[in-house]
């Protein structure tokens, strides 16, 4: 009777703190949004699909972009609160605070309470995480529906109930959907389920039922959908995992490559040529060092210096053999994404977000190894810094807090407001609704201004720009003076005044960061 008062006391004192820290997660994020200045160009790309969904416009997504399930998200949120961009950005704030959760419990049950704790206030502080968890992205969707994935396979696994093995299949799917590198779960999960048996946690027979279990259940309980999905479309659909997989399987190298086409890597600046010119000399080499880069890149300085002290020769804060799943969890997906860059050619520190959220385990238990060894070199002083040896945890706290919070809290987008003060500017002008064709650079200032956008090709020259402003009905030409020769060589100099005619927008003549100028299409036909 007494064990179980204990039980349900401490079960509550979790609840409460569990509680605590999703507020603060929601605080935190919730802050970033209110203070964000300008989207992601993928946001909108997120939000259209979104408008399409909504208007039962399914057969134009797979023309358009892909299918996720982040627009449908979006959708529902829309609903309550209208402003799509909002809502978009407060179904990464919600997702992301939610995940906190999940995290929490997982680290809880393989390592302890205290590490838990550290390892999710690094997560609800994390400046990245902060950033894309305030940003109209699919990735902290994805964030909770792997991190939940992961703790309901655990749990399944630990207890032996399959409902959490089914629910674990279902998150998977949800995580798959929302980006293909849910794929890497699959392999996490079964390689979780191998190591467990192998370490005397459960029989052989046991195994083979729990991954017939795990992997049939998704498709049972996923299979109405699809087909749903599949009578409202004409055609089978996958999303990511149906295009890029393929890809990633038959692309052998940079010249077959299906993203980065010669055309498009003469846009880019001479600093990334040059990376792709190393890289194809030195590939494996090359692409490695930048998915670590990317990695660091992903965590704030802070925490892959704690990162460090937790996985290097520690000496207060002994292995532990439940960071065994965590380090299954790095290494798959530290492997998904380097196949992805050496096939893709491309990777972005949101990649390496994947590898960085397992990786704050290790950066709490660097903080604890770095505060007993501060607290040891201390109490070899005088008095005073015996004094201070009591209080090293809360001190090293608040210093990690100083130097955390100023990049937490900034507001991000601040380097492109121009582009939404441009389409601001135009919509009272009256542009909304206009068709504008550009180059992709642009496509904030059509969405800003409640217009339509079509983007320029790359690398085209006069005649084909004229055939697709054409076929494309834009009514206006918009280009920034300072890179269009960048995309469309000589487009300025080219430009026929009795067909293009320069409009006066003196706010726009203000700006720094850009040049932009907008030509009406006089001659339509």
């Amino acid at each position: 009777m007494i064990d179980e008062i204990k039980k349900l006391s401490e079960n509550k004192k979790v609840i409460l703190l569990l509680t605590g820290l999703t507020i603060l997660a929601f605080i935190v994020r919730l802050y970033s949004v209110l203070s964000a200045q300008v989207i992601t160009p993928d946001g909108i790309q997120y939000i259209e699909v979104a408008k399409m969904i909504a208007s039962g416009s399914f057969q134009k997504i797979s023309t358009f972009s892909f299918f996720n399930l982040y627009p449908f998200l979006i959708v529902v949120f829309q609903k309550v609160f209208h402003d799509w961009e909002m809502a978009g950005r407060l179904v990464s704030a919600l997702l992301s605070s939610l995940a906190v959760v999940p995290f929490f419990l997982l680290i809880r049950e393989l390592i302890g309470n205290r590490i838990a704790f550290m390892a999710s206030l690094f997560y609800i502080i994390g400046p990245r995480l902060v950033e894309y968890s305030s940003d109209v992205l699919r990735e902290p969707s994805f964030w909770f529906f792997s991190i939940t994935s992961l703790y309901c396979a655990w749990s399944g696994i630990t207890r032996k109930r399959w409902i959490f093995l089914v629910l674990a299949s279902l998150f998977v799917g949800m995580a798959t959907f929302t980006r293909f590198e849910g794929v890497a779960l699959v392999l996490i999960i079964l390689l979780w389920m191998i190591w467990y048996c192998l370490d005397g946690g459960m029989s052989v027979k046991n195994l083979f039922v729990m991954m017939f279990v795990f992997i049939i259940s998704f498709p049972l309980i996923a299979s109405p959908f699809l087909f749903a999905l599949k009578n409202n479309l004409g055609k089978w659909e996958f999303g990511l995992v149906g295009e890029k997989l393929p890809r990633l399987i038959l692309v052998r190298d940079v010249d077959q490559d299906l993203e980065l086409k010669p055309e498009l890597i003469n846009t880019i600046p001479s600093h990334f040529r040059n990376f792709f010119d190393m890289a194809a000399r030195h590939k494996y080499e090359i692409y490695f060092s930048e998915g670590i880069y990317k990695f660091a890149k992903s965590l704030h300085v802070m925490f892959f210096i704690l990162f460090l002290f937790g996985v290097i020769k520690r000496k207060y804060i002994p292995y532990n053999k439940g960071e065994i799943p965590f380090l299954i969890w790095i290494l798959v997906f530290f492997l998904s994404i380097y196949v992805y860059m050496v096939k893709m050619c491309y990777l972005s520190t949101r990649h390496g977000l994947l590898v960085g959220i397992p990786a704050l385990v290790w950066a709490s238990i660097g903080f604890f190894e770095l505060k007993e060894r501060i607290a040891h070199l201390l109490s070899k002083g005088s008095r005073t810094f015996l004094d201070l040896s009591r209080h090293t945890t809360g001190l090293l706290l608040i210093m990690i807090l100083i130097i955390v919070l100023p990049n937490t809290l900034a507001s991000s987008g601040g380097d492109k407001i121009e582009l939404k003060k441009a389409g601001v500017y135009l919509k009272e002008l009256g542009y909304s609704k206009a068709r504008f064709a550009g180059d992709h650079s642009l496509y904030r200032v059509a969405f800003y201004a409640d217009a339509e956008f079509v983007t320029i090709p790359v690398r085209s020259d006069y005649k084909t720009f004229n055939l697709f402003v054409k076929e494309n009905k834009a009514d206006y030409v918009m280009i920034d003076e300072r890179t269009i020769n960048t995309y469309i060589p000589d487009l300025k100099e080219n430009l026929d005044p009795a067909k293009f005619e320069k409009v006066s927008l003196p706010q726009l003549e203000n700006f720094q960061e850009y040049s932009i100028v907008v030509y009406k299409i006089k001659d339509k036909q």
